[in-house]
């Protein structure tokens, strides 16, 4: 996964409905969870044939911290997204820099 399109998407979810923000989450959140399973299996499978190198898997090991990450974050917002209100006309995601 990469951070900063993670990143850039979350500030750009209050442009989107409701309905557009659950359907995009839930396909991000499949989409990471197949992923996440794959990531695994590929880890169990390196280690018992210990057949990669130390880095390659420390690599496979980050890109699966890094999807459980998102995931956690995504279930985060939709939990927040199902507790708030709309104020003014403004979701729950509206963002204002301090």
């Amino acid at each position: 996964p990469d951070g900063s399109k993670f990143d850039i998407a979350i500030i750009l979810l209050h442009h989107l409905s409701r309905d557009e923000v659950f359907q995009k989450l839930k396909i991000k959140l499949e989409n990471l969870e197949s992923s996440t399973y794959e990531i695994k299996t590929q880890i169990i499978s390196l280690e018992r044939e210990r057949t990669a190198a130390f880095t390659g898997l420390l690599m496979l090991k980050h890109r699966l911290y890094m999807a459980e990450t998102e995931i956690r974050t995504i279930k985060e917002i939709i939990r927040e997204f199902n507790t708030k209100e709309e104020i003014k006309g403004a979701t729950a995601f509206e963002i204002s820099l301090v």
